[in-house]
This record gives structure tokens, sequence and C-alpha cells, in this order.
């Protein structure tokens, strides 16, 4: 039997996204973070075997990283990891095991846009999102099931202390606070990954994957998509995945876009009251299904987030906006003792501002400086937003069909806008898991954006 060099890379790419998503659970039963290594070792495959089935391919600079506007974002991008964290390693501020650790969660993922935006077919593009949505779907069934153990049933599982143990390990290696929220009786899950945000953004990632290869006809099964990948949510309790889910939902799935041109579409008004009406029906039954204890823990812990968010209660009096104020007062209090960090940031070490914590969009400007960071913001702004016409332009509203023109394009733009809400409270954009699928959508709109058979648009 002859193996075909591309059903080999298919077979790769399926292994990559698993053990790319799975990546920190290896990593719990190995005892050691070298599992994280794996994905990218069969990248290396993927390259080598895309090299010797393409002899006469050059593979250019230009192929591989473009002259246009992403391009030399990436460039920048990188120049800012090595010198920053080649620098910081030379004056001793971080160790050589540090940078080696930077190197692998910072620089291997831009291997996924080199690959996709122009070596991939087609047909790996759509198994890379088929094999997100199956590890979302063990992600989001563990990460129910757990809340439900230590909510309901008060039981903490084998593999939450084990997670726990190795996190205690990793935080004393690098001298790092740990949250023993984990292994904590009647808190809520943190679920398979390395945090609660982590595993509820792995749910909406899914989810979005999921909308995006789902044709556009089969309303029912879209929308019971959306409510499955609702209820792992709501049960999982990572109040910024359901605030971040349900403004993607509303926005792309449900056309609330049309709100902002001053339209109301049936669409619209259509879906939201049947999800009005199912949640009402979840939360009216779910002390039967899950027990009186975990739908209360449920109810308090939406009212306490939201009471939080508008100000009216907060973790120890503050509110949401005030833990802002601090954060941001932190950082500028950061500026005045390296000031350099305000145009060119603190790297991507453990060196500068603490990282980890509750305003990601301060850790992020700590770690790009002021510049870069308001070029990629904008730049990813321009990204979706153009992304959109386009979509428009080809006059299917903002729902995807069969053509993986307008299937990748709606991917990459709720993903985008998930990094952009998630970044409002916890940075998940540099998460092992997740910065490879940051630069996969990249990859995707300088593939089909820029090469779009409607309209050729220069970024």
């Amino acid at each position: 039997m002859v193996i075909k060099f591309s059903d080999l890379k298919e077979f790769l790419w399926g292994l990559i996204i698993i053990t790319m998503a799975l990546s920190f659970p290896l990593q719990v039963y190995v005892g050691n973070p070298y599992p994280s290594l794996l994905p990218y070792i069969l990248v290396g495959f993927v390259f080598l075997i895309t090299g010797s089935s393409y002899r006469t391919m050059r593979l250019s600079k230009e192929i591989m990283m473009p002259s246009n506007h992403i391009g030399l974002m990436i460039r920048i991008y990188l120049l800012l990891v090595f010198t920053q964290t080649i620098i910081q390693t030379f004056f001793g501020l971080i160790s050589p095991y540090e940078c080696f650790s930077v190197f692998i969660i910072y620089v291997f993922p831009v291997l996924f846009y080199c690959y996709f935006r122009q070596l991939a077919t087609e047909k790996e593009i759509k198994l890379v999102m088929i094999m997100i949505i199956f590890s979302s779907l063990v992600i989001g069934v563990y990460f129910a099931y757990e809340s439900y153990l230590k909510l309901s049933q008060f039981i903490i599982t084998d593999y939450a202390q084990r997670a726990f143990e190795y996190s205690q390990i990793r935080a004393n290696n690098e001298s790092g606070d740990l949250n023993e929220a984990r292994i904590t009786m009647g808190f809520r899950s943190y679920g398979l990954l390395e945090s609660h945000s982590i595993s509820g953004a792995w749910i909406v990632i899914g989810a979005i994957a999921s909308l995006a290869l789902c044709n556009i006809n089969k309303k029912v099964f879209r929308f019971f998509i959306v409510i499955i990948y609702a209820l792992f949510l709501l049960i999982s309790l990572n109040f910024t995945a359901i605030v971040a889910f349900f403004l993607i939902i509303f926005l792309i799935e449900f056309n609330g876009i049309s709100l902002f041109r001053f339209k109301i579409s049936f669409i619209f008004l259509r879906n939201s009251i049947i999800i009005i009406f199912l949640l009402y029906i979840f939360f009216w039954t779910s002390s039967y299904i899950l027990g009186q204890k975990m739908s209360d823990y449920i109810s308090n812990n939406l009212i306490a987030q939201t009471d939080s968010i508008l100000g009216t209660l907060g973790r120890e009096n503050i509110s949401y906006l005030e833990i802002i104020f601090i954060n941001i007062k932190g950082y500028f209090n950061h500026i005045l003792m390296i000031p350099h960090s305000l145009l060119i940031g603190d790297g991507f070490s453990s060196f500068g501002l603490k990282k980890g914590g509750d305003i990601g969009f301060v850790e992020s400007l700590a770690k790009f400086g002021l510049p870069y960071f308001i070029a990629l913001i904008y730049g990813i702004y321009v990204l979706i937003f153009r992304s959109l016409k386009e979509i428009r332009l080809s006059k299917i509203g903002t729902i995807s069909t069969s053509d993986m023109n307008l299937i990748s394009l709606q991917f990459a733009i709720p993903f985008m806008m998930l990094i952009f809400i998630s970044d409002i409270h916890y940075s998940i954009w540099s998460s092992k898991s997740i910065l490879p699928i940051f630069f996969f959508s990249l990859a995707l709109f300088d593939r089909y954006l820029n090469r779009s058979p409607n309209k050729k648009i220069n970024l």
C-alpha cells in the first residue's frame, strides 16, 4: 500500500491540532513541559514532506513571509521577541531555560502562518477546523462534567489534583504564585487546560469552527450548535468566554451587525427571542437537572459577575472598572521604572510587569510597547471589517456557504473578536494552544482576503 504525501500531511495535521489543544493534559500526566514540543516536531515533518514533494518549488522568503502589511507586522513581532529575550538572557534577567521557553511559545507558532498562507491545501485547512471542533468537544464535555462534580457532588477529580500538583511544581520552579481554586471544593472548574479562561476560550473556538463549516441552509443544526456550546459555557461558568460567545453569536450568527446600520432583521429578532426563551427554560429547570446547590451557584456567580461589571458589586467591594484603573495605574508606575518599555515593551518573559493579572490588555501593552500594540489593534480591526465587507459583497450576509474563501474568513473574523473581547479581562492569545490558531487565522486573512475573487485588497 502506497501512502500519498497529501494523506500523510493530513494525518499529521490531525495529530498536531490534538496534541496542541491537549498539550497541558499531556504535560500533567508526563510530569514535564516537553509534550508541548510535540506539535512543532510534527510541523517540522510536514515542512520536510512539503519540500520533498515539491522539488521544483522554491520556498522563498516571499512565500513564507510576504512583504505586505501582515508580513511586516509579523517580522516586527519576531524582532521584538528575539531582541528582548536575547538581551534579557545576556544580562541575566532571565534564565537560558526561560529564553528557550519563550522561543517555543512565541516563535514556533509563526510556522502556522508560514504554512497555511500559501503551502496548505484547502482540504488541510478544513481538516484543521474539524480537529479544532473535535478537541473543543473533548475540552467542553470534561469542563462541564468537572464543574458538575465540583459544584453539585463536591468531588475533586483525580486529574484536577494531578494538574494542581504539576502547576505547583512549575510555579515553584518559576518562583510564581499558584491559585488553589482548581482543587477548592465548591469553586468553578478549571477544565482540562491550564486555566478556566483557556478552557472556556477553546469552547468558543470550537463553536466558531462548527458554524464556519456548517452549511447556511441547515438552520436547525446551526441553532443546535449554538445551544450545545452555550450550555457548555453556562455550566462551566467562565464569564469572559460567556460574554465573548454571546457577543459573537449576536453580531455574526444573528446578524446583529445590522443594528449598526439602523436595521433590525427578522433573523435577529426570531433567534434572540428563541435564545432568551431557552435560557429561561434552562435556569428554570437547572435545579432539577444539576441540583439545587449547583443551580444556585451558577445564578449567584452570573449575577455577581454582572454586578461587578456594572460597578454595583465587586470582589472585595471593588468594581471591575476600578480594577481596570488600578492596573492602568500599575502600568504607568512600571513605565516610570523602565521608561523604554513604553516604546518597545518589556518582552515576553517573566521580566517586567507581572503577568497573569485581571486586565489582559494592560499585560499585552506591557509586552509589546505602545506603538506596536496600537498598530496591531488597528491592523486586526481593519482585517475584520474588510472581511465583513467582502462577505457582504458576496451577497450572502454573514453566514458561510461551502466556499472555502468564505468559510475561512468566517472562522478568522470571530476568532479575532474572541481575542479582542478576552483581552479586556484575561489574555488568552499567548496560550500555547491558542497562539498557533492566531497565526493560522492571520494566514487565512492573507490567503483569502488578499486573493479575493471579488476584490483584491492590499493590507
